[in-house]
């Protein structure tokens, strides 16, 4: 599936912005040529996008055995490679569930999928990172507008999401010695992933393009695909330690308007 390029069920607008894209890719600091990533959950819908997007820009995926051992993973892209430059996590996505009535498992099992697996992911590539030559490389941790706001029934996914940003600022602060870079990238609400379910359950009318939902704010995993190839370039150093959100504005506005 290409991603990033594919213009075909695209309207002219994006078509534009694609091309754009292509010509910006040729550029040496804006393209991922050679460089080597490994996508968390790369068969998950932010993991597929991300690394077919990381792939058109030039970037070799390491996705031996789909390993769930980060260092494991980091092994076999090294073993593959000589070296890793990229590190991408994603969150996995619970069904909705009110604060009342989740369980201890069940809070448990999600801050733990979606902040202590991302944290250990992390150690693991910059353990690496810290010690090949050149030293280096950079992490992006893909968290959620649900870790600055509440979703109402995902009190354990925005937990979690607070906590990635959290982490990620500490990480950065700690690992910039060695040339690591670590960010965040906040994505806004999708059109295809379960975080609309709980706003749609939420507005009266039961519809999305609600005043607290605009149409214009939802986006599609190819366009958070876009940015995370930005953030992963030569050409985004200056971003370090700090949370990138992909929200079409949604929380600038108050998002409940």
């Amino acid at each position: 599936m290409n991603v990033l390029f594919n213009c075909s069920n695209l309207d002219k607008k994006q078509s534009n912005f694609v091309n754009i894209l292509k010509k910006m890719v040729n550029s040496e600091r804006f393209n991922l040529k050679n460089k080597v990533a490994i996508v968390f959950r790369e068969e998950e819908k932010y993991g597929e996008a991300i690394a077919s997007a990381f792939t058109d820009a030039g970037a070799l995926i390491s996705n031996k055995e789909h390993t769930s051992n980060p260092r494991d993973a980091v092994l076999n892209a090294v073993s593959d490679h000589g070296h890793l430059d990229i590190l991408v996590t994603t969150p996995t996505f619970a069904k909705a569930e009110a604060a009342e009535r989740t369980s201890t498992d069940q809070f448990k099992k999600n801050v733990d999928l979606n902040l202590g697996e991302i944290f250990f992911w992390c150690q693991a590539a910059a353990e690496q990172m810290s010690i090949q030559e050149p030293v280096g490389g950079t992490i992006i941790n893909v968290s959620s507008v649900g870790g600055v706001v509440g979703l109402a029934g995902q009190v354990a996914f925005c937990s979690a999401m607070a906590g990635v940003n959290a982490i990620t600022k500490t990480l950065a602060t700690e690992w910039k010695e060695y040339g690591i870079r670590v960010l965040s990238l906040g994505a806004g609400l999708g059109k295809d992933l379960s975080e609309i379910e709980t706003l749609e359950i939420l507005l009266p009318d039961g519809r999305i393009g609600h005043r607290r939902l605009p149409e214009n704010t939802l986006k599609e995993t190819y366009e958070l695909a876009q940015i995370a190839t930005f953030l992963a370039s030569d050409a985004s150093q200056l971003i370090n330690g700090t949370t990138v959100y992909a929200d079409a504005g949604w929380l600038a506005d108050g998002y409940w308007e």
